[in-house]
């Protein structure tokens, strides 16, 4: 059985924390008081919903720390089951007898709605060999920006993201490794992000066309939600 140590620093919750619906991953981004050149063992993750005040712990882990940084990452799974709650987190540090330190504030998990952020993307290839991505940003979603992601098979997928309120992307041949050649297939892949979360991406398939006639592909692919049944 695990015992407090108020001895142990207090880690927090850094505002870069987000939860990744499409992959049910929480990415946590922690931050140490300076001062501190050894930190703990690990840290130990509690949730709290609005349905019980008493934490559930929920993982534990050792945060990944770059040279001369006291800001860590750590990545561990979580259901979106849990996500939806509308609950709160908080870290405490673990020491190698697995006793815990003080929690950290708690960090409020977004609202996972079934509402798009963005209207339907659509791609088209342009004049000057490259595919343009676009689409619109819907108001009061509280959308800051979006990832794209080209994927041809056998290459690495090509990924950037655009900040609110720019409403395109493009991906150039050379990005491309001169792969846009007529009929080439490729996936694209729109994922919105809100603060404290990346929402569910929507997935096409889209061709470079056969001729100049280069008309724009719309995306049908359903707009970007969490399956209906985790909305409490």
């Amino acid at each position: 059985m695990s015992n407090t140590n108020p001895n142990l620093p207090t880690p927090a919750i850094n505002a870069a924390t987000y939860y990744d619906v499409s992959t049910q991953q929480l990415n946590l981004f922690i931050t140490y008081p300076s001062g501190f050149s050894l930190w703990p063992k690990g840290i130990v993750v509690n949730l709290i919903t609005p349905s019980s005040t008493t934490p559930t712990r929920v993982g534990d882990g050792a945060p990944i720390f770059p040279a001369n940084s006291n800001t860590g990452t750590l990545m561990m799974p979580l259901a979106l089951t849990s996500a939806s709650q509308r609950g709160q987190l908080t870290v405490a540090s673990l020491d190698m007898s697995w006793d815990t330190g003080t929690p950290s504030d708690p960090w409020q998990f977004p609202v996972i709605t079934s509402s798009p952020f963005t209207s339907p993307a659509s791609a088209s290839f342009n004049s000057l060999g490259s595919v343009e991505v676009t689409w619109a940003w819907i108001a009061g979603m509280g959308a800051t920006a979006q990832q794209v992601a080209l994927i041809i098979p056998g290459q690495q997928p090509i990924t950037t993201i655009v900040d609110s309120p720019e409403v395109s992307a493009t991906f150039t041949m050379a990005q491309a490794n001169n792969m846009f050649s007529p009929g080439q297939k490729m996936t694209i892949r729109c994922t919105p992000i809100s603060p404290g979360l990346w929402a569910t991406p929507v997935t096409t398939t889209f061709s470079i066309p056969q001729s100049s006639q280069m008309t724009p592909y719309l995306i049908k692919g359903s707009p970007p939600i969490s399956p209906t049944s985790y909305i409490p």
